[in-house]
């Protein structure tokens, strides 16, 4: 991927021209360059594997003529509600931190008693669109790794609802010092997670070594 889509976190027209979207669209846009079929007889292409260094996150924070993106692309998941964003030339744009990811499709069911409303009391239903992600470079299960899941709440039970809708958004993540959980099934998703850095102890030298690296190339990337 070119390292210019990764200059492409800041709010775009498609933020700010976001009026809703349509789940039966959002589901043709994932399932069209589907890197994985679930038939017998497809050829499957590999799933790509993104590194995340230091320089990519320090992107632009000392340059004069680009903004820092690090800062943009917070600045932008806290205030776009854009499902899509395509981009100029339809490629799209690399997450920083969680580029390694799949999306997931499922039901939203409230089936007991709660103390909550809205979305959240029971017998509420709803469709999800979600993302499966692992923080930074490491996806596989022997390996330390931050998991995360966030996600869009569409109000309907149709997954090809033709109806413009605004969904409700959620971000979730395990312990941000990272765990070695095997799945996500495993571990607490939690929207305020921990940080518990003594987590990577075993790997301490190794993330020592890899700083260490990236800023002695910080000065010739920026």
């Amino acid at each position: 991927m070119a390292p210019s889509l990764l200059d492409r976190q800041a709010f775009s027209r498609e933020d700010y021209a976001y009026r809703g979207s349509k789940i039966a669209e959002l589901r043709t846009a994932l399932f069209e360059n589907a890197y994985f079929s679930p038939w017998p007889g497809i050829d499957n292409a590999a799933w790509p594997k993104y590194r995340v260094t230091f320089g990519s996150l320090l992107r632009g924070i000392a340059s004069r003529r680009k903004s820092y993106q690090f800062l943009e692309a917070a600045k932008r998941t806290l205030d776009s509600k854009a499902d899509l964003r395509w981009g100029p030339d339809g490629l799209g744009f690399r997450r920083l931190l969680h580029p390694n990811g799949i999306c997931l499709f499922g039901k939203w069911i409230i089936d007991q008693k709660t103390n909550f409303s809205g979305y959240f009391c029971e017998g509420s239903e709803g469709r999800l669109v979600t993302r499966y992600s692992t923080c930074c470079t490491e996806p596989t299960s022997n390996k330390t790794r931050s998991l995360s899941l966030v996600g869009k709440l569409f109000p309907t039970q149709d997954p090809l609802d033709q109806q413009l809708q605004i969904p409700a958004s959620f971000i979730t993540q395990e312990d941000l010092g990272g765990t070695d959980s095997k799945s996500i099934a495993e571990i607490e998703l939690r929207n305020a997670p921990d940080t518990t850095f003594y987590t990577r102890r075993a790997t301490t030298q190794t993330t020592a070594n890899l700083v260490l690296r990236e800023l002695a190339a910080v000065d010739k990337l920026l």
